[in-house]
This record gives C-alpha cells, sequence and structure tokens, in this order.
C-alpha cells in the first residue's frame, strides 16, 4: 500500500510562490525559497520511503484563476524536477571520481612495476610510487562504493516532490472542513466519556 503524506499550505495569493524581485509572469518567475524551502521542510519532516505527497494549497475562491493554476502546478512539478537533474549530475560526479582515482592508481602501479629497483635513487621514487598508486586504487574503490547517502536521500525527496499530487482549493471549504472535525471530535469525545451515575437515596442527608 502507498503510504500518502498529505501536506497543507495556506497562502493569501499566488504571489506567495514566487519570487518578490521577479516580476515575469507565472511561466517565467521563479519560485520563491521561502515557499520551496518550507515545502522540503514540510515534507523532511516524516520518513518518505516509498510514499507520495499530496500537497494541498488554499487561499480565498476570490483570488483563485484555473489556468493561473495550471501552469503554477507546472512550473513547481519542473522546478524539482531540475533540482533531481542537478543531484544526478552530483552523484554521477562522485561516481566518476573514483572511476578517476582508480584509473590513476592502477596506471601508478604498473609504472611502477617496470622501474629499475638496482639504482637507489629510482628504488626511493618507486616505493613512493607505489603508496601513492595504492592510495589511488582504495580512494577511488571506496568512492565508488560509498554511495554520497546526503545527495541519494535528497535525490528522492525531489523525485517525490516532482511526481506528488498539486492541488488547490477554497480557503472557505478548509475552514469548514476544520470546523465540521472539530464538532466531530467533540461529539465523540461526549459519547466515550461515562455517564455520572446518581447517587443512592440513602446516602442523601
Amino acid at each position: 500500500m502507498i503510504n500518502i503524506k498529505n501536506i497543507d499550505i495556506a497562502l493569501e495569493s499566488y504571489d506567495d510562490l514566487f519570487s518578490d524581485f521577479d516580476i515575469s509572469n507565472y511561466t517565467k518567475r521563479e519560485l520563491s525559497e521561502d515557499f520551496v524551502k518550507e515545502l522540503i521542510k514540510r515534507a523532511s519532516t516524516e520518513q518518505y520511503d516509498s510514499k507520495s505527497f499530496q500537497i494541498t494549497l488554499s487561499m480565498p475562491a476570490s483570488k483563485r484563476d484555473l489556468s493561473a493554476e495550471r501552469i503554477i502546478h507546472r512550473r513547481i512539478k519542473q522546478h524539482f524536477a531540475r533540482r533531481v537533474e542537478v543531484l544526478d549530475k552530483d552523484i554521477k560526479a562522485h561516481q566518476n571520481r573514483g572511476i578517476k582515482y582508480l584509473i590513476i592508481g592502477s596506471l601508478i602501479i604498473i609504472l611502477d612495476i617496470f622501474l629499475p629497483t638496482d639504482i637507489p635513487f629510482i628504488y626511493a621514487i618507486s616505493n613512493i610510487l607505489l603508496v601513492a598508486g595504492w592510495f589511488g586504487v582504495w580512494t577511488g574503490i571506496a568512492k565508488i562504493l560509498d554511495e554520497p547517502t546526503a545527495l541519494i536521500n535528497q535525490r528522492k525527496l525531489f523525485s517525490l516532490l516532482a511526481s506528488a499530487h498539486y492541488q488547490f482549493v477554497n480557503e472557505e471549504d478548509i475552514m469548514i472542513m476544520r470546523q465540521a472535525e472539530s464538532v466531530d471530535a467533540v461529539i465523540k469525545e461526549a459519547a466515550t466519556s461515562p455517564v455520572p451515575q446518581p447517587a443512592p437515596k440513602g446516602e442523601h442527608k
């Protein structure tokens, strides 16, 4: 079963989602760093392995524009998809550095094999090269096998936010729903509370 994490964010207007320093239209305007950070923070508070997110953005019904919301929906997804691409490159670069260390170390060891050892100066250089070569080999293997955990975890989170379901709702509907939930909670609490029993008549003075 897919475990869906719900995230609710209240907005005063669509401008809350975009940078104050960018006055271009919604198709080009940069997302607000505050909004992005808040969304990442809220998503990071839960274990997000094997989960999907539903992001609910509420705002006053009088300010809503369905055509703008379709553009914003696409822009948010594109933002996190781009961040996934950047992290893919960073992870690949980390692995490539390991491969480079391994190749260079191996070449140094091979070179060291063909150096003459009967000359003291060359023999000393040979020992230094041998140490450097094995250092390169083991460092390369470690980098290849030791995956960058922080980058991989970030990629998982951004990938989930890129594929999340984003929906806009009326702020008034959210308020009505919360009021209904509060009433239901009061009714359930009253139903489960023990009813006080009257004292026996003989105990009255």
